[in-house]
């Protein structure tokens, strides 16, 4: 009203135009420092793989889905006082003011719903990128496992089998070493065709 008081003086819708006018500022204001921190947490979710990050994303997620559902709460109020039998904020002196309202309020829902589906691909983002690492991991594990469960087994077998100590053969001795390093080879060499 300070700012805009002959707006004040005309008609009382005037002031309630004002009032609502400032709510969409701050709810534009939210926005505005929403935007910056989601163009960074979607820069940050190809790199970031802490639980920190998450905790933070999350946060961020919620927080842009609250704004959206405070400001489409909004949305019913505005639509009614555009209607033409609503008498106290209709006419040719006041209306144009309220459906200028109820533009702003539609970009401003229009803005928010793509940040929330922004905050939603970067969640995405984060998850098909820890998807990717623990693949990276598992396949790692895998060929481990590949190349030293024959060894184990082989040198298990040996004993086993012969029920001598391997040393104390050499020709023994020499088969099984060359068990031990020929069979995980030929293991490694065949996953790293099929690579």
């Amino acid at each position: 009203a300070e700012h805009s008081p002959d707006l004040v003086h005309f008609h009382t819708a005037f002031l309630l135009y004002i009032v609502l006018d400032e709510l969409i500022s701050y709810y534009e204001g939210l926005f505005e420092h929403l935007e910056d921190e989601i163009e960074r947490i979607e820069e940050e979710a190809l790199r970031e793989t802490s639980d920190d990050f998450l905790v933070r994303l999350l946060h961020l997620k919620r927080y842009v889905f609250a704004v959206g559902r405070l400001a489409e709460q909004h949305r019913g109020v505005f639509a009614t006082f555009s209607r033409p039998d609503f008498r106290m904020v209709s006419g040719d002196e006041v209306g144009p003011y309220f459906r200028d309202l109820q533009e702003s309020l539609n970009r401003l829902n229009d803005r928010l719903f793509a940040a929330r589906e922004s905050v939603n691909g970067a969640f995405d983002i984060y998850v098909s990128h820890m998807a990717h690492r623990t693949n990276a991991l598992i396949k790692v594990l895998t060929v481990i496992s590949t190349v030293l469960l024959p060894a184990t087994l082989i040198a298990t077998l040996s004993q086993l089998l012969f029920r001598l100590p391997i040393l104390s053969s050499p020709p023994t001795a020499v088969l099984v070493l060359l068990a031990l390093v020929l069979v995980p080879a030929a293991i490694l060499v065949v996953i790293r065709a099929r690579l």
